[in-house]
């Protein structure tokens, strides 16, 4: 017998039903660095971690999101409304 596919876990933690993106906290906060045109390495020190955690956390993020790029990820979080107070 075949092994059940399970769904990653991130996929499990980041989406709500209907397929709602829900993002922590931490993750709205450097989504917001971004769209002001932060860089990664200035994201981190705004989070206070380290380059490398932000780094994996913005791949899980943009993974989750279905973005390639930290631009692409701004703009699918623009037009979902997790940046409607985010101020360029």
């Amino acid at each position: 017998m075949r092994a059940r596919h399970r769904p990653s876990i991130m996929r499990t933690i980041h989406r709500e039903n209907h397929g709602m993106l829900r993002i922590t906290p931490s993750e709205r906060h450097a989504l917001q660095l971004l769209a002001q045109g932060y860089a990664p390495i200035d994201v981190a020190a705004g989070l206070g971690i380290s380059s490398r955690e932000t780094e994996a956390m913005l791949a899980r993020l943009f993974g989750a999101m279905g973005a390639a790029t930290a631009t692409e990820a701004v703009a699918l979080a623009h037009r979902r409304g997790l940046l409607a107070d985010a101020r360029p």
